[in-house]
């Protein structure tokens, strides 16, 4: 009888390397949320800045928004898939510096004058193919990195990056966008104001951070030790044909289906997100046309009035993160809090076994 394999113990170092891929992707996302905002801020006031633009402008918002979160939603399955079989660590570097490119790409066909609605549109579908590629590859990784005990806590660490960079970016890129226009009013030095003066709108240097953060994070993870599992089900070694891909997608899918509060919780994320994802269209255009006077009587730009609304969005989000990492911090849940999580765990599991 063979012997029962041993449990998995992440690294030494694995919380070590969890915290500084933290950092260096929260950088990024920080740089990604500069490119949303500074998307929204063109269309609006470069591409369709004229009142009788309205129906063009929501239509082009809409579009975009579409674009960003379809390709997460039906390629994220086929994402997760292909992290599983393939170097996780390899994967995250390619896709950091295909999306330091493609941003790059972006700022300098708006500073040439040559970005179109369509280009702009294919950009975006790319850019979010190749981000879910990336936190597919990301988030597989966290088991590999800390231990069991600490997934809760570093899944709200990373939930926390998203509502954060949605309160901290938003300021940040108004004020660059302001650059240009601060330059030719002389209100920033001679030297800036000379190579800045010239820009009719700063979209383009709030992006270009972005790439400059997508590369920092792909030379971050140069250095780091982040390991993959070695499937063996893929292999002539196991005995059987090989499995493809679209059989993990499958195989996915029904572990979801068979597994009914999982799917519920999907399903709830599913609605939450349908019905809150209007509001990026709906509040640049009641910013920008329903409320200018309000804003432009308090001395307020739109990217600045724009950026204010959106910042309150995101804080109920980082106090809820905060929470749910405190509420599953293993050093304050008590002795019979623990042995209650992994006893429910345990009914959960032996309920909703997956059928052959």
């Amino acid at each position: 009888m063979s012997e029962a394999a041993a449990p998995y113990r992440p690294p030494h170092q694995g919380r070590r390397t969890f915290l500084i891929v933290w950092v260096t992707q929260s950088i990024s996302v920080f740089g990604s949320a500069l490119t949303f905002f500074s998307i929204t801020i063109w269309v609006t006031q470069v591409l369709y800045p004229q009142p009788e633009q309205k129906p063009e402008l929501a239509a082009a918002l809409s579009v975009i928004s579409l674009a960003f979160a379809l390709p997460t939603v039906f390629g994220a399955p086929l994402a997760g898939a292909w992290a599983d079989r393939h170097d996780r660590k390899r994967t995250m570097i390619m896709m950091d510096l295909v999306s330091g490119l493609i941003s790059l790409t972006v700022a300098v066909l708006m500073l040439t004058h040559g970005l179109r609605l369509w280009m702009l549109v294919d950009i975006v579908v790319l850019a979010s193919t190749v981000g879910a590629f990336h936190f597919s590859a990301f988030d597989s990784s966290y088991a590999m990195l800390v231990p069991e005990r600490l997934l809760p806590r570093a899944n709200g660490m990373m939930q926390t990056i998203w509502s954060l960079s949605g309160i901290l970016s938003l300021p940040t890129a108004a004020a660059i966008i302001a650059v240009p226009a601060l330059a030719r009013q002389g209100h920033i030095p001679r030297v800036m104001g000379e190579a800045l003066g010239g820009l009719t709108n700063g979209a383009p240097l709030a992006i270009t951070i972005d790439a400059i953060t997508f590369f920092q994070a792909a030379l971050a993870l140069v250095f780091l030790h982040i390991l993959s599992p070695k499937r063996t089900d893929l292999g002539q070694a196991s005995g059987g044909p090989k499995k493809s891909i679209w059989a993990d997608v499958r195989e996915g899918a029904l572990y979801i289906w068979f597994r009914r509060p999982l799917l519920w919780l999907l399903g709830t994320f599913a609605v939450v997100n349908l019905l809150s994802a209007p509001a990026g269209v709906f509040m640049p255009l009641v910013v920008k046309f329903n409320r200018a006077g309000d804003w432009s009587a308090r001395g307020y730009s739109f990217e600045t009035a724009l950026a204010l609304l959106s910042m309150v969005s995101s804080m109920g989000g980082v106090m809820a993160a905060f929470a749910l990492a405190q509420l599953f911090n293993p050093y304050v849940l008590r002795v019979e809090d623990k042995a209650w999580l992994d006893e429910l765990a345990a009914r959960a599991e032996r309920k909703t076994t997956l059928p052959a």
